[in-house]
């Protein structure tokens, strides 16, 4: 599926034509900034739950493509879309809402990938709208909480534990919309079954429970 959704990081955009899928899908729109924020954030999700390392390589395809073709270098911003085009793509718009949603994304990717150039970019992103407020809707919940994550770094919890373990299912669970899970983690100062948690670049003790993890979360962010 990602074969079709994805060439060379840019996502196409696909329309139902009547009930039909794959109609005109040669013509559909492509490099769309809201069809990039909403799969890279699947993506990054995707390699949180799932574990497998090709949701991350496709969500670097997507990030970088974003960052290579729609990123604003003047105000930091992410355009909406291609600059040429039928429409008005000659004008591009600056959504807020798509711009929070992916400076959300790239907070989770700079974080899975350890590659401080997303977290960069989120950054800009974020702060383009610092003096916005005039523009702010109900757009203002997405965009304070992607402020949020990048005014103190999100907690992140590694798992070493195989996916869908017990240990891996309870990261996934911390009740903490801003977490980031690391599955199957090959760190020498894990256990194979074990998960450390890390708050504000704080590498807490090896748990291996999922009651221990809970308590070490309690702990470290009370």
């Amino acid at each position: 599926m990602l074969d079709e959704l994805v060439e060379d990081g840019e996502v196409r955009h696909f329309r139902d034509h009547d009930g039909d899928d794959t109609a005109d899908a040669d013509e559909s729109e492509s490099g769309l900034l809201a069809d990039h924020a909403h799969l890279l954030g699947a993506l990054t999700t995707a390699r949180q739950v799932l574990g497998d390392e090709a949701y991350l390589d496709a969500a670097r395809e997507v990030a970088d493509y974003a960052l290579d073709n729609l990123a604003d270098e003047e105000s930091s911003a992410f355009v909406d879309g291609p600059r040429e085009g039928p429409g008005l793509l000659d004008r591009p718009l600056r959504p807020l809402d798509h711009n929070a949603e992916m400076a959300d994304a790239l907070t989770d990717l700079a974080v899975l990938t350890g590659e401080d150039r997303y977290r960069e970019a989120a950054e800009g992103a974020v702060a383009a709208f610092a003096d916005a407020a005039d523009r702010f809707g109900v757009q203002v919940a997405a965009y304070a909480t992607a402020a949020a994550r990048l005014c103190r770094d999100p907690l992140v919890i590694e798992v070493a534990d195989e996916v869908g373990s017990d240990l891996h299912r309870a990261a996934l669970r911390v009740a903490d919309h801003e977490k980031v899970v690391i599955p199957e983690v090959e760190n020498e100062n894990i256990d194979a079954e074990g998960a450390v948690v890390v708050v504000e670049g704080e590498r807490s003790e090896p748990v291996t429970t999922p009651e221990e993890l809970s308590e070490r979360v309690a702990e470290l962010t009370e």
